[in-house]
Formats: C-alpha cells, structure tokens, sequence
C-alpha cells in the first residue's frame, strides 16, 4: 500500500511540474520563436522548448542539415572498399532533441495530419518498413521547425517565398 502510495504521489509531482514546463513556455515572451513554432499543427509546447533549448540560437545555424547533425538524425554509411553499407542514422547528438522530433512525427502521421501523405508514400516506396518512413518524416519535421524558427513566421500550408541571395 505504502509503495502504491508513494508512486501516486510522484506521478502527481511528475506531471504538475510537466504543466509547469508547458505553462512557462506558453507564457515565456523571452523566446520570440516559441509562438511561431505553436503555429505548427501537433507541436506541443514541451517539443518547443526541448527544440529551442537543444539548438539554441535558430539563426546561429546557416542550414537545416546542421540541426539533424545536433539531433543525431545525419545519415552515415559504413563502407569500406568495394562493401557498401546500407544508410542509418548516426546517434551522435541530443538524444532528448531527437526523443522530440520522434514524438512530434508520430502525432504528424495520424490520419489527416501533416505528413501522412508523406508517410504513406515513403511506406509504399520503401517495401511497407515503417520505422525508415518515420525517420525521413522526424528528419522534414526538424527542418520545418527550423525553418519557421529561423524566419520567425506563422506556419502555412503554403510555400514561403523563396529567398533571394545577396548579390
């Protein structure tokens, strides 16, 4: 009795300090990317701030790819002569930031969300292995959140307007 006890009291702490986490990043006005990044369908508040606190300064980052290399998401092969290894993902970088992107992607492949059109394609071209189909989709979901968080604006369905190189 003591123990169940004891576990209900924690799982109390645990999620009151949870919506703790959630309300401040709501609330926080410090980060001006967080309102944009709530913008996107099915970004909860905690994936917000485990993103915007993995990578720091959005802008600090020239390319989308330099985030999957911060999150582990960079695809390496490991070949050697004429040996040609299949693509994995590398692991070699925040395992909460990438804990993150896997649940966001999970709650984007749910029926009539985001990248279901994605994932069912990327299902369908890859011989039904789901798990490769939501790593591409973890993989565009960082880049979005980038990407919104690096121009600070609302999320669209539709194409931004492309940046035009300084001449």
């Amino acid at each position: 009795m003591s123990q169940d006890n004891d576990l209900a009291i924690q799982g109390n702490v645990v999620r009151g300090r949870a919506s703790a986490a959630s309300a401040n990043v709501r609330g926080r006005s410090g980060l001006s990317e967080t309102p944009y990044l709530l913008s996107i369908p099915k970004v909860a508040p905690v994936t917000a701030a485990v993103f915007l606190g993995s990578i720091g300064d959005p802008r600090a980052y020239e390319a989308g790819e330099q985030i999957l290399r911060v999150a582990g998401l960079s695809l390496i092969e490991r070949s050697s002569g004429v040996l040609r290894g299949s693509k994995r993902i590398s692991k070699r970088g925040r395992p909460l930031l990438r804990a993150a992107a896997y649940m966001f992607a999970v709650r984007s492949i749910t029926k009539g969300s985001l990248s279901r059109a994605e994932y069912e394609a990327l299902c369908q071209r890859n011989g039904g292995v789901k798990m490769k189909a939501v790593v591409a989709v973890m993989r565009s979901g960082l880049r979005l959140l980038y990407s919104i968080a690096r121009d600070r604006r609302p999320f669209t369905t539709e194409a931004p307007a492309r940046r035009r190189a300084a001449a």
